[in-house]
């Protein structure tokens, strides 16, 4: 759940406008709508490169894993939140080939969550599809799933559980630490903000949407850097949320993919 460098080597670091909040390109209920063998070459066209063939071939598995997981979970039951789930993996873990069982680079190294917990022995270092970090995060996700991730935080590196940690963390909210107060500052509190606050079947902003695995203010932040949500309390606005706009680009092709793809096959 943060920024990394590898998203030079997949070309997401070019500068993006953000798009304003818009309507899915289709009304899509399931992912079974999606046949693999029409989605693959748009994916194999944006995340192949034919000098590795090794790296191809894994990024490939690891997407076809996860849609069918998605294909089957009815909680996927949009459009717009498929995208958002497919472009968050992207962002989080390229530099592992988007598996399920990818580990951040250095093991959270110069981190306070790559430090050993002397409560309970363990590190919470970035793992997973959605590279859940931190002892809070872990025990959270550990009650909503009935998994014992504080005692054994290398649980969520097991595929069923990456993507039960994904979903939970996107439709059901897990607090990160950097909750903004009236004042801009972190207090990892507050209520909490899930996709379906800014991705609905009729309605789409992916750049907000961030704000569900990321919500730290990035740049030069000030009052007009975040705003006050109904419900949810003070967040940035996307221009000031890391790789906001990257998981908007990515959500897009993606959005625009499963449409043809659904409408193709």
């Amino acid at each position: 759940m943060k920024h990394h460098a590898y998203l030079a080597v997949l070309g997401l670091l070019s500068g993006t406008a953000f798009a304003t909040p818009h309507t899915p390109a289709c009304q899509l209920a399931s992912l079974q709508a999606v046949p693999w063998a029409a989605l693959q070459p748009a994916l194999q066209a944006r995340y192949c490169s034919p000098r590795h063939p090794e790296a191809c071939q894994a990024r490939l598995a690891h997407l076809q894993q996860l849609q069918g997981y998605m294909a089957a979970d009815a909680k996927v039951n949009s459009v717009g939140l498929a995208a958002f789930m497919l472009a968050t993996v992207v962002v989080e873990t390229g530099i592992r080939q988007f598996s399920p069982a990818a580990v951040e680079r250095g093991e959270g190294a110069g981190k306070v969550y790559g430090q050993i917990n002397p409560r309970t022995g363990q590190r919470y270092y970035g793992r997973g599809w959605v590279q859940l970090t931190y002892d809070h995060q872990y025990r959270k996700a550990g009650e909503l799933l009935g998994l014992p991730l504080l005692a054994q935080p290398d649980l969520a590196l097991v595929p069923d559980n990456s993507y039960r940690i994904l979903v939970a963390s996107l439709t059901e909210g897990i607090p990160e630490v950097y909750r903004q107060n009236a004042n801009g500052a972190s207090n990892g509190q507050g209520p909490r903000v899930k996709a379906g606050d800014f991705i609905t079947a009729t309605q789409a902003d992916y750049a907000q949407a961030r704000a569900v695995i990321n919500a730290n203010c990035v740049g030069k932040c000030s009052a007009s850097s975040r705003r006050y949500f109904p419900g949810k309390g003070y967040l940035p606005t996307q221009d000031f949320i890391d790789v906001a706009g990257k998981t908007e680009t990515e959500a897009l092709f993606f959005e625009k993919a499963l449409c043809q793809a659904a409408s193709t096959g």
